[in-house]
């Protein structure tokens, strides 16, 4: 028998979601370890009804309740990253642009696979350094140092093997890079970048999307 996709099979449907989320944030239950994340994943779908309804929603909802609840606000941080790794590596791909389709004035899009993450804490050093440590162990018991400004942090998916990548943005770039996840030109974006010289920085900024696949051919 079959499923609308995204629904909950008929039988254990709890014990189901539950193993669904957890695969989807192996780095929340790395840090975590196995009984912190169950006693917090058994509260979260006893808190909100709504994310039972679906995997989907299960795992757009887990990261904003985190950060709403009394948790280490690296903890939200860290599902946000989890979840976005999950969200870009499934996202359609598109035509992407290449530098030869660059004008001033041509509509600047980013491609569905790709999202920005925004950091109060440096949870995606974390991130990084949860690749090496024992799937469930637990064994991080230290929050991510605090930063003194906001970080933002870039993900895409590698059109030619399909792998997600992520690096940090510059605050200037971060700014256009929300431009462009709207919709912008290249003459839009210099006002986004200081320096000496703005419309260099912006042209380097657009050329290093473009490069990396993530500006949508529209």
């Amino acid at each position: 028998m079959r499923f609308p996709r995204g629904s909950l099979p008929p039988q254990k449907p709890r014990q189901w979601l539950a193993e669904a989320v957890r695969s989807r944030f192996p780095k929340l239950v790395a840090a975590l370890g196995d009984a912190t994340f169950e006693t917090m994943l058994a509260h979260y779908l006893e808190r909100e009804p709504a994310a039972r309804a679906s995997v989907r929603e299960s795992g757009a909802r887990l990261a904003g309740f985190l950060a709403a609840e009394n948790y280490p606000p690296w903890y939200a941080e860290l599902a946000a990253l989890d979840r976005a790794q999950v969200e870009v590596g499934a996202a359609p791909a598109v035509e992407v642009m290449a530098r030869r389709d660059l004008t001033h004035e041509r509509p600047l899009h980013l491609v569905p696979a790709h999202a920005l993450v925004e950091l109060a804490s440096a949870t995606d050093e974390l991130w990084v350094t949860l690749d090496h440590v024992p799937d469930s162990s637990g064994t991080w018991n230290r929050s991510p140092r605090s930063l003194d400004y906001p970080r933002t942090v870039l993900l895409w998916r590698d059109r030619e093997i399909s792998m997600v990548h992520h690096r940090v943005a510059t605050p200037d770039e971060a700014c256009a890079l929300r431009a462009a996840q709207r919709g912008t030109t290249l003459a839009d974006l210099y006002p986004f970048f200081g320096g000496a010289n703005p419309h260099a920085l912006a042209l380097d900024a657009v050329v290093e999307w473009i490069d990396a696949g993530i500006v949508a051919l529209r």
